[in-house]
């Protein structure tokens, strides 16, 4: 994501990797389809993208699509085999919420019920969910629109998501903000994001990344989203995300009067010069229960309900799943992938310890 105009100075400079003591469940190879990675290929022109995450299992399923790559991360060695336990909302049989079930797999902890998908994880140390879809905003014809639902019940402050946009080159498996730095390596050199936070409530920020340096973009911070709809396992809430190369609108399009209302509706503080942003889904946990008191009403980790995804203009690049979940002296080593990269560039997206990149198009140590 390059920028007009002068660029504060980095600490760090070139391609970077990350050795990480990290469980992780996902591995996937991805091939750029868009004009900001290579001239060589066929771009296809940006069109709508929807998705929709349908299944009616008769017991939650683990999630398994093949246009979306699923990352589950925990960072304690304990943790490494199995996730550390929870309550995830929904029943054995998929009941809606005040049902649960109790989930300690990586696996489990992206899963479908009643044609919408749950993610949910708990971690004391720090542990990260990202849902990335094969598809990339394009504004190469100016503003583009993101949509997406979600519950608006937050159990606990320390668990929060966040919507990521990278250009292609530039995007980490596995990202956090620089606010946040707990875990893994931080942002990517070249992005902008949307972050659930806390101030009297649940709130909404918004920062650009250039040359890894944050700049909040202003907004409205003080709103919480639970003085605008009551909090809600079950009820998902459209949110929408408008940007061109110089402006970036967030909000809930229509609360229950029917009106708008935008976290976020202001200036670039520069110019985006790239075109095509990958998007991706983050949930955050870092010990849920750390900050529990008698008083305390929400103090338990939390599960988000996502359905109905759309990007107004979309162009698609390959995602590859592979078939081992974790490599390590355990297992054979061998991570087997549906077909061959169609063409180049192509890269491994994961995270290891001492040898694998965990940046999508990064070298590798």
């Amino acid at each position: 994501m390059r920028r007009e105009g002068a660029r504060p100075a980095s600490k760090r400079s070139g391609l970077r990797s990350l050795f990480t003591l990290s469980a992780l469940l996902g591995f996937a190879l991805i091939a750029a389809g868009g004009g900001d990675v290579t001239a060589a290929q066929t771009v296809p022109a940006p069109a709508p993208f929807t998705f929709n995450f349908t299944g009616e299992p008769a017991a939650p399923q683990p999630w398994t699509p093949s246009n979306w790559d699923v990352v589950v991360e925990s960072r304690d060695k304990g943790s490494f085999a199995h996730l550390e336990g929870m309550q995830a909302q929904h029943g054995p049989d998929c009941a809606p919420s005040p049902a649960t079930h109790f989930n300690n797999t990586y696996e489990g902890a992206v899963f479908l019920c009643h044609n919408h998908v749950m993610t949910a994880i708990t971690a004391h140390g720090y542990g990260e969910i990202v849902l990335t879809p094969d598809h990339m905003v394009d504004i190469s014809g100016g503003t583009a629109q993101v949509q997406y639902s979600v519950s608006t019940l937050r159990a606990s402050a320390r668990d929060w998501y966040e919507v990521w946009f990278t250009p292609f080159s530039e995007n980490l498996v596995l990202p956090i903000d620089a606010f946040q730095h707990v875990d893994l390596q931080g942002p990517p050199k070249e992005a902008f994001s949307i972050r659930l936070d806390t101030f009297n409530g649940s709130v909404f920020r918004a920062q650009e990344f250039a040359n890894y340096v944050p700049t909040k973009i202003p907004g409205n911070s003080w709103t919480s989203l639970e003085s605008l709809l009551p909090p809600s396992p079950v009820a998902r809430t459209k949110f929408e995300i408008d940007f061109s190369s110089t402006h970036l609108r967030f909000g809930i399009p229509a609360l229950p009067n029917g009106r708008p209302f935008w976290f976020v509706d202001h200036d670039f503080p520069y110019r985006l010069s790239s075109t095509q942003y990958l998007v991706q889904i983050s949930h955050y946990s870092y010990n849920p229960t750390k900050d529990c008191t008698p008083n305390t009403q929400h103090c338990l980790p939390n599960t988000w309900h996502w359905s109905n995804f759309s990007i107004s203009t979309a162009v698609p690049f390959t995602l590859l799943r592979g078939d081992a979940q974790v490599v390590n002296a355990g297992t054979s080593g061998v991570v087997n992938f549906p077909a061959p990269a169609p063409g180049s560039p192509a890269w491994l997206g994961c995270a290891g310890q001492n040898w694998c990149a965990t940046a999508r198009g990064s070298s590798r140590p």
